[in-house]
């Protein structure tokens, strides 16, 4: 019985102490036509942890129940480097920034766009052709930025009921 009760005691201490170290320190959505032009696709971004520095970047799209797309990365991957901001400072800059509407582009691959493999690694060929000829139905594309260099523009191909990173550079 001794032990039962330590056990629970236990179990008690460590999961009060983990989940006061995960808060939400800053959250933001928007609601945006994307995956279909008939309904809204929910955009949302959190800080979640102990403090800036020491939190996860989520990232989540979202139609109703239905999860389109997600990524968890440690917050230190958006510090913006050499621009004598303070790391901190340099990680809200970017989340103030992630959902705003200029990363959002319609029907993204100009009529003279060519296929790369080097920055079109994570689609096939087609999908990438599909994707250029969405203009008819009229395609959203989202771009966002991690580290200095990387940038990651997305799309959600409505004959394969998926989003895609269409485009990864640097």
């Amino acid at each position: 019985m001794n032990k039962l009760l330590f056990l629970i005691i236990g179990f008690t201490i460590l999961g009060n102490y983990v989940f006061s170290q995960n808060k939400i320190l800053r959250s933001k959505n928007i609601n945006i036509e994307f995956s279909d032009i008939d309904t809204k696709d929910n955009f949302e971004i959190s800080l979640i942890g102990e403090s800036v520095l020491k939190s996860e970047f989520q990232f989540v799209i979202s139609n109703g129940d239905d999860l389109l797309y997600e990524l968890s990365i440690p917050s230190t991957e958006l510090i913006i480097h050499n621009t004598g901001v303070n790391d901190e400072a340099s990680i809200l800059k970017r989340f103030d920034d992630f959902l705003n509407t200029k990363h959002f582009i319609k029907n993204p691959i100009s009529e003279d766009g060519k296929y790369d493999e080097d920055y079109n690694y994570n689609i096939t060929e087609e999908e990438w052709h599909e994707l250029k000829n969405c203009k008819n139905i009229g395609c959203m594309a989202f771009s966002y930025q991690v580290s200095d260099e990387s940038i990651i523009q997305i799309v959600y191909l409505k004959s394969r009921g998926y989003i895609v990173e269409y485009f990864v550079c640097c």
